[in-house]
This record gives C-alpha cells, structure tokens and sequence, in this order.
C-alpha cells in the first residue's frame, strides 16, 4: 500500500484491494481504521523525515466490515530533493495469531484457577476395591449426565484413546509402583458426542499401606482442548511463516550479537553456494573478507545501539563480482526483552549491482 503525505491511499496491490476493497484509492488510510488508535502518532516521525521505518500494529475494517489486526512496516518515500512525499507499506494480518496467543494466556489462567475453585473434573480412587468417584463435573465436561457411567477403572480405560491408552497406562502403573513421583499426563479422552476431548490429569495420593503403596488417590481432569487446538493454531501458523522465509526470493538471516549465524534461509544457501549446516555457528569473519567483515559489523552495532530497524546499502562479494544488497535489519528480543539477536533481509538490486560491475571493468 502507498499513501502519500497527507496520508492518502495512492495504490495498492491485489491483496490491497482484496483486503480493503477496489474503492480504497483515493481514501485517507484513517477511514480504515477500526476504533479509537494512535496510528498516526506513531508514524509522525516517519512524515516529518525522521524515520526511514517504522513497524506498528492497527486494527483496520476489511472490506467485508470485519475488524482485523494488521502488522504493519512503513517506508518513507522521499523525492529527489529528499523532501516526504509519502509511504510505502506492507501490511500482514495477525489477528489469528493473537487471538491465539491470548486464547492460551486465558487458559494457562483458567488452569491455574480450576485447582483453587474446584472447577476441574474430580475423581476419588479407593484401589483395593477399583471403586472410583467420578464428581458431576467430571461427567458434565465430556458432555455425560452425572453418574451415567460406573466408577470404575475399566470404565475410564475405555474412554481413553486407543493411541494414547499405553502410554497413559504406563504412566498410571509407574506412579502405583513408585517408578514415579508424579502423574500428570495429557490424552484423548471420549466425548459421549464421540468426539474426542483433550484433557490434562493429575493425582495425589492421600492414603498408603504400611509399606507406602498408595490406596487411595485423589485426581482432577482438566479440558485442555482449546489449548491443544491454539497450539495445533500456533504451530501451523509457524509452519505457514517458516514456508514464507525459506521460500522467499530474498537473502534473510539471522545474527546473535556476536555476529554468529542462527538461521539463514533457503535463498541464502542458493546464492552462495553453501550449506546450511556449514554456517549455522560461524561468523561474519569466517565467511567473507575482511572489509565486508567491518563493514557488516557496523552496521550490526548500530542497530543494537539505536534498537530500532535500519536499512543500510551492503557490498558482498560472490562468485561473479560484487552484489549490492538493500538490508533492512532490526533487533529480536528474549524473554526479557533484551536484544539477543540481529536479523536482516536484504534483497538484491540487480540494477545496481550490474552498473557497478561494469565500473569496475
């Protein structure tokens, strides 16, 4: 999408128009805008020249009405006399992926609360007689009425999925014996639906024998299935992204602060004739020559030092000459949010690298 500067849109591609809808040319970007936001706050510095790029997330209305979370990296247009003419931006829509995210914040909440309020499916196990008490919450959670199965070991087995009974078989027989402290297992439990639900189980035992074998174990079943299905959400949506970075026409990678490679993608290994596994661990300093070494290291620092994006011009030599790179790289983040990483995408100017080349002849 490009706007210009008074922040109307002056193009867009396909998924523009998809997204927006083939009215949006011609429409300032904030009557897109979904609800009361900073949008144009954050990107001031960008219009008045003072950022060449800035990422932001903002809630937009698709063309269909539907509020949508769009990650959004702007570039400044400027024209010949470096004046702000306007921004270029790419936007990609992350509203799965946080609802996601939050849908698993509120279940580790709700999991973390079930034990205190007894909100989890409990079940009272008397092993020397296999009586079991399943509570109604146990039942009603997998959609039974109360009672409408006998408490019984047997009863439970039979619920549980094929592929998963041996090893929660194994599990329960090794906590019995001692083998194990502990028993917290996660597997498919049958619904009365016939559907499968996920849950989580977990013991303790609250009376033994004289020589410390359990008699009587108290547990709880908690649905984890919305967790399992953010997760499957999650990992597939990582997948998605992987495909998009191994499969992108653009050298990306990305650097600890030592300037040792943690990833580079699949472009990166074709248009310097290597393998992955021959880089991952190795530097800058192992690769290239020295000049390219310094000149690459700098640039590394300033991002660190400035923890913000910027887009440098880098020469790197290749096997038919020098090739000139646009590399946009900006910081990655550990848990703490400390700066643990540098990553870069740098496509090829093809143009300039062929000039250049012709220069030097």
């Amino acid at each position: 999408m490009e706007v210009d500067a008074d922040k109307v849109y002056r193009w867009a591609n396909h998924a523009g128009h998809e997204f927006f809808g083939e009215g949006v040319i011609g429409k300032e970007a904030s009557d897109y805008f979904d609800g009361e936001q900073e949008t144009y706050d954050t990107v001031e510095p960008l219009f008045h020249g003072e950022e060449d790029i800035i990422y932001l997330e903002s809630w937009q209305r698709r063309k269909d009405n539907e509020s949508r979370l769009l990650a959004w990296w702007c570039r400044v247009l400027k024209d010949d006399e470096g004046n702000v003419v306007g921004a270029l931006s790419t936007a990609r829509d992350i509203t799965e992926q946080k609802r996601a995210e939050e849908d698993l914040r509120k279940r580790e909440e709700r999991l973390n609360l079930a034990m205190s309020v007894n909100n989890d499916g409990m079940y009272d196990w008397d092993i020397p007689s296999n009586n079991i008490y399943f509570d109604p919450r146990y039942y009603t959670m997998a959609g039974y009425e109360p009672d409408e199965f006998p408490g019984t070991f047997e009863e439970w087995a039979k619920r549980v999925h094929p592929e998963d009974f041996a090893q929660t078989q194994k599990a329960v027989e090794a906590y019995l014996n001692g083998e194990d402290p502990k028993y917290d297992e996660e597997f498919r439990f049958k619904a009365k639906n016939g559907e499968w639900i996920w849950v989580r189980a977990r013991v303790k035992t609250i009376e033994r024998d004289e020589e410390g074998a359990p008699l009587r174990i108290v547990g709880t079943h908690t649905d984890i299935t919305e967790q399992k299905r953010a997760e499957a959400e999650l990992r597939t949506q990582d997948e998605r992204y992987r495909s998009v970075l191994e499969n992108t026409p653009t050298i990306i990678f990305i650097k600890d602060l030592n300037s040792r490679y943690l990833y580079i993608n699949r472009y990166w290994e074709e248009i310097f004739h290597v393998n992955r596994e021959d880089v991952l661990g190795k530097s800058d300093s192992d690769l290239f020559p020295k000049e390219v070494v310094d000149a690459v290291r700098i640039n590394d620092l300033k991002v660190a030092e400035a923890n913000r994006p910027i887009e440098f011009e880098e020469l790197v030599p290749h096997d038919d000459g020098i090739h000139t790179y646009i590399s946009v790289k900006f910081p990655l983040y550990d848990a703490s949010s400390k700066i643990e990483a540098i990553c870069g995408i740098a496509p090829d100017i093809p143009e300039r690298t062929r000039l250049e080349q012709e220069s030097l002849k």
